[in-house]
């Protein structure tokens, strides 16, 4: 969960420079804070889930972490091109 806080927050810092790539960072944290916490003891006796239940739902939340972390680097990689020397 620690790590999905971070992972916020930096994303939270770049909403300035970029917004798109703000918040996606900032939704990958989130995904990450919500694996995390559907992994603990305290989510199941809060939300009333069986331990099947939590574990499908902390797996299902990395997994979308890990996909809009490919999806960022796939638009990151799209967005930078290599440049070709000028001559004038």
């Amino acid at each position: 969960m620690l790590l999905g806080v971070l992972v916020g927050g930096y994303g939270l810092l770049v909403v300035p420079v970029s917004l798109l790539g703000g918040l996606q960072v900032a939704a990958i944290g989130a995904c990450l804070f919500l694996a995390g916490l559907f992994a603990t003891d305290w989510a199941g006796e809060q939300f009333d889930l069986e331990p099947a239940t939590r574990r499908n739902l902390s797996i299902a939340f990395a997994v979308l972490a890990v996909l809009l972390v490919v999806a960022f680097l796939v638009v990151n990689y799209a967005s930078f091109s290599v440049g070709e020397a000028v001559s004038e």
